[in-house]
């Protein structure tokens, strides 16, 4: 009886250890973690050799949270800090940037699927422990949720930091946020409500700090035209302009939250100064994502589908911005705009919301105009005020070059995110 009921403990054994053996060579399969290398010929300099993982997962392609991981990644290579990158084979960035940007990376294959659940942050700490230890991390930094919750099932065995720039100011509520290492808020509002989250929950995040975000100065700041207005509109959008009709510009994503750029009511003001007050303007929205359609819907709506232009995603953002006029931004939730970052490097007239980020960068009347939030006829009356008078257009754009210069270069947020990492490696 003894050794039957050995043989059968035996076999359920034998049974686990196949089982766990398939799941992970499932897990290895599917996941198919690789390391793209290109030589970077950097030295190393900063944090004693210590290593960061910076992770970029999101499905699709992001907006400005993207746009500053690409930029803060490079930067921090640039400045000698020891870094590698783990990004999803999802992502068009992949080959749109790290590969033209000769930027060595880890991919992999995760899932898609939003909302994000248990087992995809399960696979992704997986994959993240597999690449903590080959690559002897001490700091994770993440953007979004899921990467968060995952980095910190990871500290629990590993003894990495996770640190979380925060990109958004409506997750402050979140538990995801507990006993988080750091977190880099792209605003000071954001660093505020953190703050006194961290307070009134006893959250126990460590570090909380501002850090304005990244954009690629150079792309701006030394750009030069190959073609007229026409001709660039031609060339890359197959649009033909009347080149005595002024150029409004938004560059921004479709996201499913309408307010998060206010695409339809920027629409609604182009209809009203087309039709009510007799001027013509063309509005170039450049950008994807789920409520691109409908807001095409709206445009043949209100017919005005002649003069607004849905450019998609498009690597021509300073040809955009040259050849634009005035650069606005609608949103209802916004946090700090690198749109309205890489405007100013550009000279151009800025038009944002009131009482959102946007203030970061507008000073309304000095370096651009404000309108009062979702209210269709203030918009449309400043960008009357814009589109009317060419000589204010020129000073407001100059003042946001400048005040973008004086405040917010590169240069002085890789010296702050250097003292970060530097703080949260030396926590007890």
């Amino acid at each position: 009886m003894a050794n039957k009921f050995l043989k059968y403990t035996s076999l359920v054994i034998a049974c686990v250890i196949l089982l766990v053996s398939l799941l992970f060579i499932s897990i290895e399969l599917y996941t198919n973690l690789n390391y793209k290398n290109f030589t970077n010929n950097i030295k190393v300099t900063k944090l004693n050799n210590k290593k960061i993982l910076m992770l970029y997962t999101p499905e699709g392609r992001g907006g400005g949270s993207s746009t500053n991981t690409i930029n803060l990644y490079r930067y921090l290579i640039s400045n000698g800090y020891n870094v590698t990158i783990l990004v999803s084979n999802n992502i068009p960035a992949r080959k749109e940037f790290f590969d033209p940007l000769k930027l060595s990376y880890y991919s992999c294959r995760l899932p898609g699927k939003k909302p994000q659940n248990f087992i995809q942050e399960l696979l992704l700490a997986y994959i993240l422990y597999k690449v903590c230890k080959r690559e002897n991390i001490s700091i994770i930094h993440t953007n979004i949720v899921g990467e968060s919750i995952a980095a910190k099932l990871v500290s629990l065995f590993l003894p990495v930091r996770v640190v979380m720039t925060l990109h958004i100011d409506n997750l402050h509520t979140g538990n995801f946020l507990k006993n988080l290492d750091g977190i880099i808020a792209v605003s000071p509002q954001i660093a505020s409500l953190i703050k006194e989250e961290n307070k009134k929950r006893a959250l126990n995040i460590k570090k909380i700090e501002f850090i304005f975000p990244f954009i690629d100065t150079d792309k701006f700041l030394s750009f030069t035209p190959k073609f007229t207005k026409q001709e660039f509109f031609k060339k890359y959008f197959n649009i033909s302009l009347d080149n005595n009709i002024p150029i409004i510009c938004m560059v921004g994503h479709f996201y499913p939250n309408p307010l998060w750029k206010n695409h339809k009511l920027l629409i609604r003001a182009i209809n009203k100064i087309i039709y009510e007050h007799k001027q013509k303007v063309y509005l170039m929205l450049a950008g994807g994502g789920p409520r691109l359609e409908e807001s095409k819907e709206l445009a043949h709506e209100l017919k005005v589908q002649d003069y607004v232009f849905f450019l998609k995603y498009t690597k021509f953002i300073p040809e955009l911005l040259y050849y634009s006029d005035i650069k606005t931004l609608t949103s209802a939730i916004e946090a700090f705009p690198l749109s309205l970052l890489e405007a100013a490097l550009m000279k151009k007239a800025l038009i944002g919301t009131a009482h959102t980020g946007i203030e970061n960068i507008i000073i309304n009347n000095k370096t651009g105009l404000l309108f009062n939030k979702n209210n269709l006829e203030d918009l449309t009356q400043k960008l009357l005020i814009l589109l009317n008078n060419p000589q204010l257009r020129k000073t407001l754009g100059n003042s946001a070059y400048n005040f973008v210069l004086q405040n917010y270069m590169p240069e002085v947020s890789i010296k702050k995110i250097g003292k970060f990492y530097e703080e949260i490696l030396k926590l007890s």
